[in-house]
């Protein structure tokens, strides 16, 4: 889990304040984000 979460926490920060003005861009982080952080969390609990 936190091996996929840190590419997004070092991308994120960077990517949402040089791309602030493109909204959609920051939707689509943010779906994968919580998509990436579901998935995670539920194969987790399947192991």
């Amino acid at each position: 889990m936190i091996s996929t979460l840190i590419p997004f926490v070092l991308s994120f920060p960077v990517l949402s304040s040089v791309e602030f003005s493109e909204v959609p861009l920051n939707n689509l982080l943010l779906l994968s984000f919580g998509y990436f952080l579901i998935r995670s969390l539920f194969s987790n609990k399947i192991k």
